[in-house]
């Protein structure tokens, strides 16, 4: 895998459906937690366009009982293979400030740990940066190492770790990449 064939595109659905869809059950099959996927679990396989209108839709529509903040998907691919999958939240509200963050993003399975998501928070932390978002929150769950790393790797200096609002059991780290100027 030459991971310098790493691109980068917003998801269309006649040439990315079926790619989408892969990646999915792919996922699936070993985690049920798609994060920064954009609600991706929450359309059926036969309603995947719905996911494609989603991701259009505007800020504060409200889809799933809170308000949308601005953001951009992008799929990274490796030829016609969607390899992961980045949401870059453009603001920030109550809780993405506390537990979601800026940027969430998942790899598909076959691809882990070959520097797909450290690829993809760079770029993520480069078009905030063209949006003038200088100061980047990124989260992820406690025992996540491998998250964790990737953020280490893009520069990302933790800041704390919060207990989860509807799980108490499960704690959020906080980290912060870049400065507010």
């Amino acid at each position: 895998m030459d991971i310098s064939k790493l691109h980068f595109v917003q998801p269309e659905f006649a040439k990315h459906a079926q790619a989408v869809l892969d990646f999915r059950r792919k996922f699936n099959a070993v985690n049920p937690e798609l994060h920064g996927a954009s609600e991706l679990n929450a359309f059926s396989d036969s309603g995947i366009i719905g996911w494609f209108h989603y991701l259009n839709a505007p800020a504060g529509s409200n889809w799933f009982g809170y308000a949308k903040v601005a953001d951009s998907t992008y799929l990274a691919m490796l030829d016609e293979v969607v390899v992961g999958i980045v949401n870059i939240r453009h603001e920030l509200n109550d809780f993405l400030l506390q537990f979601g963050g800026h940027v969430g993003y998942s790899t598909h399975p076959d691809y882990q740990g070959r520097g797909i998501a450290t690829a993809m928070l760079r770029f993520a932390v480069a078009r905030l940066n063209e949006l003038g978002v200088n100061r980047i929150l990124i989260t992820c769950d406690e025992h996540n190492i491998g998250s964790q790393l990737v953020i280490s790797k893009n520069g990302g200096v933790l800041e704390n770790t919060l207990a989860h609002p509807s799980n108490a059991g499960k704690k959020r780290r906080r980290y912060w990449i870049g400065n507010e100027n």
